[in-house]
């Protein structure tokens, strides 16, 4: 009886945990595809400056020089994108 009672509670909490934590999962969040200005480069490592004013931080962008505009793809409320084609 005590066994039956414990696994409710620890299924209990694991639901109320993925209850919380989905809506706020960074699969979820819908994709945003903008243009943007390559503002800082360091080590591969490059920040651009989107046009709704979002500062994205971008890997592999190698190529870029500051002030170059791009195309970045990148989930909303996150600050972390990639560049498209």
């Amino acid at each position: 009886m005590k066994i039956s009672v414990g696994l409710a509670f620890l299924g209990a909490i694991i639901a109320l945990a993925v209850a919380f934590a989905v809506p706020f999962a960074p699969w979820i969040k819908p994709e945003i595809i903008e243009n943007a200005k390559v503002i800082t480069f360091h080590d591969g490592r490059c920040a651009v400056e989107t046009e709704s004013n979002n500062v994205i931080h971008i890997e592999n962008c190698d190529d870029k020089n500051v002030g170059e505009q791009v195309t970045v793809k990148y989930r909303a409320t996150t600050s972390i994108g990639e560049l498209m084609p």
